[in-house]
């Protein structure tokens, strides 16, 4: 299956959030991803939140593998969206 290419993404594109029904990876464009973010995973099943690493693809975007094959929601921020009430 192809990697998720569904996101929402804020118009100043400081906040961008996407969903993994089946823990498929997820591919951004570069331009999705700002580079004072901190991408991380949210659990849906459990509250849980975890660090989200990335790895370059091949047309210059970026790839993010959740934890495990179930569902997902990838959180990336600019740190300046980050709110101090945001867990």
């Amino acid at each position: 299956m192809p990697p998720l290419r569904r996101y929402r993404q804020t118009d100043d594109r400081a906040w961008t959030i996407a969903y993994t029904p089946g823990g498929d990876p997820i591919a951004l464009s570069a331009q999705a991803v700002p580079a004072s973010a901190s991408p991380r995973w949210f659990n849906p099943r459990t509250g849980a939140w975890l660090a989200a690493d990335s790895k370059p693809t091949e047309g210059g975007g970026v790839e993010f593998q959740p934890p495990d094959a179930s569902d997902w929601v990838l959180d990336i921020r600019a740190s300046t969206a980050r709110s101090e009430t945001m867990p």
